[in-house]
C-alpha cells in the first residue's frame, strides 16, 4: 500500500507526541510520588489539641468525628500523619508526659539541694491543683490507666514507666539529702520514693474531685516532716 511521504511524516510526529506525552505523564507520577507531602498544619499543635480532647472526655468517648471536628483536619490526613485515633492517643499521652518532665526538671534544676528539689516538686503538685484542666478533668495518666490501662498493655506500659522513671527522680533526691544531711537516714530511700509518689498521685486524684487547698498543704508537710533531719 503506498502512503504519500506527507502523510508518513505526520504519522510519525503524532507517535513521538504520543509518546513524549506518556514519557511526562510517568515523570510527574514518580516525582509526585517521591516528594514528601507537604502537611498544612502544624502537627505539634495538632497533637496538642487532640491530648487537650481526650483529656476532656476520655479515649472511649471521643470518636473520630470529634477529633476531625475538633482539630480541624479531615481524616485521611489524621490517618496519613498519626496511624489513627490509637496511635494518636497513644502520641497524646507521650506529649503529656514529656511537658509534665519538662516542667518538673525545670523546677528541680532551678533548686538549690535537695530540699528545695523536694518542696519543688510538692510545689508542683500543689499548683497543678489550681489548673483547670486538671481540676476539671483530673490528671491524664490517672484517667488513663484506670480506663485504658487495664486492657491496653502498650498504654500501661507507658504509664507504669513514667511511674518509675518518677520515683526514680525522687529516690535520687532523697539519697542526695541524706547524704548532706538534709535528710534522716533511717528511712531506706526506695520505700519512702514509693510513699511519695503514691501520694501525689493521690494529690492527682484529690484534684479531680475538687479538694481544698489545705488538703495539698497537710500532704506535703507530712511528708517533709517524715523526710527532714
Amino acid at each position: 500500500m503506498y502512503i504519500p511521504a506527507k502523510n508518513l511524516k505526520t504519522k510519525k510526529v503524532s507517535f513521538y507526541l504520543e509518546q513524549l506525552f506518556k514519557i511526562n505523564v510517568i515523570q510527574k507520577h514518580l516525582i509526585k510520588s517521591y516528594m514528601p507531602k507537604v502537611k498544612l498544619f502544624d502537627q505539634e499543635e495538632v497533637l496538642r489539641r487532640a491530648r487537650n480532647l481526650f483529656w476532656k472526655k476520655g479515649y472511649n468517648a471521643t470518636s473520630m468525628q470529634d477529633l476531625v471536628d475538633h482539630l480541624g483536619i479531615n481524616r485521611g490526613s489524621i490517618y496519613d500523619t498519626f496511624g489513627g485515633k490509637r496511635s494518636l492517643y497513644l502520641q497524646a499521652i507521650k506529649n503529656y508526659i514529656l511537658e509534665v518532665s519538662r516542667k518538673v526538671n525545670k523546677d528541680i534544676t532551678d533548686s538549690n539541694g535537695a530540699l528545695e528539689k523536694l518542696e519543688a516538686i510538692l510545689g508542683y503538685s500543689k499548683s497543678s491543683a489550681l489548673d483547670k484542666g486538671m481540676t476539671e478533668y483530673g490528671c491524664l495518666l490517672v484517667n488513663s490507666a484506670l480506663e485504658i490501662g487495664p486492657v491496653d498493655e502498650e498504654v500501661n506500659q507507658l504509664i507504669l514507666k513514667d511511674h518509675e522513671n518518677f520515683r526514680q527522680i525522687i529516690k535520687t533526691i532523697l539519697e542526695e539529702g541524706q547524704q548532706a544531711g538534709e535528710f534522716k537516714k533511717s528511712f531506706d530511700s526506695l520505700s519512702m520514693a514509693t510513699f511519695i509518689h503514691n501520694s501525689l498521685i493521690g494529690i492527682r486524684v484529690g484534684q479531680r474531685s475538687k479538694e481544698p487547698m489545705e488538703y495539698f498543704e497537710r500532704i506535703s508537710s507530712e511528708i517533709l516532716l517524715l523526710v527532714r533531719a
